[in-house]
């Protein structure tokens, strides 16, 4: 439960920051609410799946590995369906689009890595079976979290933007999760 807390927390003090923001409209508000209480379906399913059973009686790493290989691409479809502007990549990659992309991008890379880290430091020494999977999925938890959070708060709904700075944290941070894993979850 404390897994799922992680997330939830950060979700609900990104949202809070964009009920006293200016720049976010109430439309995206209340899209970005409704997007991230589905994904958070999803977050839950994924720590259920990945790591509520205890070593050894968890579902096979073939279906732990769908999952996190799946979900990254369903919310990058996800985030190109959602998006209410689409503008050409080169427009999105030059001048004041391209350092609201970096901006965002970091802020959701740097918090998504803490999330993870946290969420990480609670499994810490749990998995002696396969701890870079457990690893990637807690990655993939908190670059959900960061990702649903920041897209409450993001006043951009251009589809390159929210693919490169939500959608490429969340596969990263499950990346870095599975190399983070093999050192930190093992016994």
């Amino acid at each position: 439960m404390l897994s799922l807390l992680v997330p939830v927390v950060t979700v609900g003090i990104f949202s809070l920051l964009a009920v006293f923001s200016p720049r976010v409209p109430d439309g995206a508000l209340r899209a970005g609410l409704y997007g991230a209480l589905g994904w958070s379906a999803v977050l839950g399913a994924t720590l259920l799946v990945g790591l509520a059973s205890p070593p050894g009686r968890r579902p096979s790493a073939t279906v732990r590995w769908a999952v996190a290989v799946a979900i990254p691409l369903v919310f990058f479809v996800y985030l190109a369906a959602t998006a209410w502007e689409h503008a050409p990549l080169a427009a999105v990659l030059h001048g004041a689009r391209a350092e609201h992309v970096l901006r965002c991008g970091a802020i959701c890379f740097a918090v998504g890595a803490i999330m993870s880290a946290g969420v990480m430091l609670l499994w810490r020494g749990t998995d002696p079976l396969t701890p870079g999977l457990s690893g990637a999925l807690l990655g993939l938890v908190g670059g959900m979290g960061s990702a649903l959070g920041m897209g409450v708060f993001c006043p951009s709904h251009e589809a390159w933007h929210l693919c490169i700075s939500h959608g490429v944290v969340l596969a990263s941070l499950a990346v870095l999760g599975a190399a983070a894993g093999r050192r930190l979850l093992s016994p």
